[in-house]
């Protein structure tokens, strides 16, 4: 079995899809971050003010009111469902 080391924490441990994330621009297929390190960049990053910003130019741009506008879609289609079903909310 093949090993790598994180290029973070210097962990070495088996170079799998389990243990690192997959990244289809790398030779190998996989990141050279392990999965932890992975998500701890990605929190530190969503809790920058980069982060905050890139959230709300997203939420508020283009792509995420059409996104609100099909989640609203969706939870009436559910709602409706559930009334068709006799599914109360008790």
């Amino acid at each position: 079995m093949d090993t790598k080391t994180c290029c973070c924490c210097g962990e070495t441990l088996p170079y799998d899809a389990e243990h690192f994330s997959r990244d289809s621009r790398k030779p190998v297929g996989l990141a050279y971050r392990c999965r932890q390190c992975s998500r701890d960049a990605s929190r530190e990053w969503k809790a920058s003010d980069k982060g905050k910003a890139a959230a709300r130019r997203w939420y508020y741009g283009e792509k995420g009111q059409a996104y609100l506008e099909v989640a609203k879609i969706r939870r009436r289609e559910r709602a409706a469902a559930k009334r068709a079903a006799g599914v109360s909310n008790v």
